[in-house]
């Protein structure tokens, strides 16, 4: 049995998959107000993860702030859209359309995320057949 070695710096560390949602998040509202670049030290302030820490991060996708000027908040964006799956659109069903379910079908905001809820099951037959 042939054994692939992957180097180190390939695999991405579990916490740093979670953050990069919150990455994305700062980084698309700043480019709705317009910012051209974000220094790693203004999006630590803002979601409370170290500076180095937020860099590190983003080495796994080979995105490099440039010194004294900071990472292209367009191009971290595309890049962080890209690599989460967020520019391709995926359909997905609700199992139980209580509160919960009834709320995520209704928001909309879902789709800029490339979430298309497309059908809510419940076996509650007060449920069942609403819109």
């Amino acid at each position: 049995m042939t054994q692939i070695k992957t180097p180190l710096r390939d695999i991405m560390p579990e916490p740093t998959l979670r953050r990069l949602p919150w990455y994305l998040a700062y980084v698309s509202m700043l480019r709705s107000r317009n910012v051209e670049y974000v220094s790693s030290t203004a999006i630590a302030k803002e979601i409370n993860v170290e500076a180095t820490q937020i860099a590190k991060d983003l080495s796994f996708l080979n995105i490099r702030g440039k010194t004294r000027i900071g990472y292209a908040v367009a191009a971290l964006e595309r890049v962080l859209r890209s690599y989460l799956g967020f520019n391709r659109e995926h359909n997905a069903v609700i199992i139980g359309v209580g509160s919960l379910g009834r709320a995520l079908i209704t928001d909309s905001g879902l789709t800029r995320y490339g979430l298309d809820i497309v059908a809510g099951l419940d076996v509650n037959p007060e449920i069942i057949g609403g819109g």
